[in-house]
């Protein structure tokens, strides 16, 4: 009898990819009742605190244009920045990531394909980290003494 495993490994992936897919925003052409639900990042709301912590943190080694030039989503921007703090000695505390995060989110346009290609990288990342860690528990139990 064949394994269904493979089947269940591509099955959230394939999910993420749909819902990314249905919530894109239409076309400029399309007919739409409804109003433009995106901000462009000149009309997003000014965060001062992510501002102000931004030219702390980001600015000392990077300019300006390349942080407006990245364009990476709200997720990105999460992985860059911890990265940044435990690679890179950023020295980004916890409570800063937030505001940080949520100002470089405002400032960039990503693609939705960018935004796409992020989380299907996150849900690869989580599923390898859940197999990595069912096989552990697995290989464990199977050492334990029985009786």
């Amino acid at each position: 009898m064949p394994s269904s495993r493979p089947r269940a490994a591509l099955t959230l992936p394939a999910l993420i990819l749909l819902l990314a897919a249905g919530s894109a925003p239409a076309a400029d052409g399309a007919d739409n009742d409804t109003p433009q639900a995106t901000t462009r990042a000149d009309d997003a709301p000014q965060s001062p605190e992510g501002r102000q912590l931004v030219e702390q943190r980001c600015l000392n080694c990077h300019g300006e244009r390349t942080l407006s030039e990245a364009g990476f989503g709200r997720l990105g921007w999460h992985a860059t920045v911890t990265r940044m703090n435990w690679v890179n000695g950023a020295g980004v505390g916890f409570g800063e990531r937030g505001p940080i995060v949520d100002y470089l989110s405002e400032q960039s346009e990503p693609s939705m394909a960018r935004v796409i290609g992020e989380w299907v990288v996150a849900a690869l990342l989580a599923a390898g980290a859940a197999f990595v860690l069912w096989r552990g528990i697995r290989r464990w139990r199977r050492r334990q003494p029985t009786g």
